[in-house]
């Protein structure tokens, strides 16, 4: 049985710290119950995000570089270690309330399994891993998947590597890991990769595995 619909927001290319300023007003309205789950899909400026189990040991490069790059870091409340953002990648904000028995772990697992379904479409075999979440094609990673709970709803979420050219990867350990590479839609398959394609197929799979029916949501006020 399909639950309620929830809704999908596209809200372009969103600095980060705004739009994590965004989420939190959106996971209170959702514990309030004054909103469906929402899913928010955007792109993030260069941005190095550190989460509850990162350090500055997860850098490569110093304050300095990083200013002279252009490349914000900022400590979250999300799960996991450094993770990378920048134009080109997917980046999926869930604001979901957590259904009974549904515990995160199978969260991730759905959303590594929508992913995984997605990829397949271009040929592309990826899976989940229990010891690292994300998405891995082999031991090259593709997507990102660091969640936070509040009192039942979630917030954060997966960031899809699609078109980017990975330069802000190389300035941290992804994810702890310093014997995996990172990739892309792009690099996997050597051409390019339309991100309204892949926001479309995403979202369907997500509603599949979820078992979900999700419907346009207006940005509103704006992050």
């Amino acid at each position: 049985m399909i639950q309620s619909p929830a809704r999908v927001i596209d809200l372009g290319v969103v600095d980060y710290l705004p739009a994590l300023k965004h989420q939190h007003r959106l996971v209170r309205q959702r514990q309030a119950g004054h909103i469906p789950d929402t899913l928010l899909l955007l792109e993030h400026p260069p941005t190095i995000t550190l989460g509850k189990t990162g350090a500055p040991r997860d850098l490569r490069v110093g304050p300095e570089e990083l200013r002279i790059r252009g490349v914000e870091v900022h400590h979250v409340e999300r799960g996991g270690k450094a993770t990378a953002h920048e134009p080109g990648q997917l980046v999926s904000y869930f604001i979901f309330e957590l259904p009974p028995r549904f515990g995160v772990r199978r969260f991730v697992r759905a959303l590594e399994d929508a992913a995984s379904n997605m990829l397949a479409e271009w040929d592309i075999g990826a899976r989940g891993d229990d010891d690292h979440p994300g998405v891995w094609i082999g031991n090259r990673k593709i997507g990102a998947i660091g969640l936070a709970v509040s009192r039942g709803v979630t917030s954060h979420g997966m960031a899809l590597n699609v078109g980017n050219d990975l330069d802000v990867f190389g300035l941290i350990s992804p994810c702890g890991l310093d014997n995996g590479a990172v990739t892309s839609l792009a690099r996997e398959t050597g051409r390019p990769v339309s991100m309204d394609v892949v926001k479309s197929r995403l979202v369907l799979h997500l509603g599949a595995v979820l078992n979900r029916e999700f419907e346009n949501g207006a940005p509103g006020e704006e992050p």
